[in-house]
């Protein structure tokens, strides 16, 4: 069987998470279909539009489609909540990857810097992913949300998949199919759906939220989510 594994990052100055939701046919199906009923029931209650995109950051603000929520937080959790229950009863699987900058390193604040720590993420989160489809027997595709410089992440998988490069220990990631894919998040509620991990992931783990009452919201998310986190092989 062949896995669809669907990437996407999310960061501020001092946490970078990439995150990966690993799902078979009937799992993936369950995630479309339970975000469209989010977006459909967002749209009764709030007058959100129809084919409105499920960005955590958006939600979670009030911000674009989402701005019918902007008054009520209380609104905004509920809606991320949904998200994360679908996500965790689909019987999708979630990894994560956090980098934090190393002492005298800049923060994720310009390109170059997010562009370094999304390749070292990346192939972490390859490399679990393999671990993963040895274990299961599967193969697997990445698609990932589309980020700055495409093609240089691309030419680093496929060196990946060969072992190019990676040290004589590091095993070339033959479960892993094709080259990997970039597509936007708007049309794609796989992608939106892994937004919500990262952010998730992120929300609680940075200094920079400091609000105990959002922290506590993150954190019960993160307990829904660690329902189907898959654990690294040891």
């Amino acid at each position: 069987m062949v896995l669809l594994a669907y990437v996407d990052e999310s960061y501020d100055a001092s946490h970078f998470v990439l995150a990966v939701l690993l799902v078979d046919g009937p799992a993936a199906e369950r995630v479309n279909n339970g975000l469209d009923a989010v977006v459909a029931r967002a749209r009764t209650s709030y007058g959100v539009p129809p084919a409105a995109e499920i960005h955590a950051h958006a939600v979670a603000t009030g911000k674009g489609a989402w701005m019918p929520l902007r008054a009520s937080a209380d609104d905004r959790v509920k809606v991320l909540a949904e998200v994360v229950d679908v996500i965790a009863a689909s019987g999708a699987r979630i990894l994560t990857r956090e980098v934090r900058p190393a002492p005298a390193c800049p923060p994720f604040t310009t390109a170059a810097t997010v562009d370094s720590t999304y390749q070292v993420a990346l192939a972490a989160v390859s490399r679990h992913v393999q671990a993963h489809c040895e274990r299961s027997g599967e193969y697997a595709v990445l698609i990932a949300d589309e980020v700055a410089d495409e093609d240089h992440h691309r030419r680093h998988l496929a060196d990946l998949r060969v072992g190019a490069g990676a040290p004589s220990s590091e095993p070339c990631l033959n479960r892993i199919v094709d080259a990997l894919h970039f597509g936007p998040s708007h049309a794609s509620r796989l992608l939106q759906a892994v937004d919500v991990v990262a952010y998730v992931t992120r929300r609680v783990g940075s200094p920079l939220v400091r609000s105990d009452r959002a922290l506590d919201a993150a954190c019960n998310m993160a307990r829904q989510l660690d329902r189907c986190r898959l654990q690294p092989a040891n």
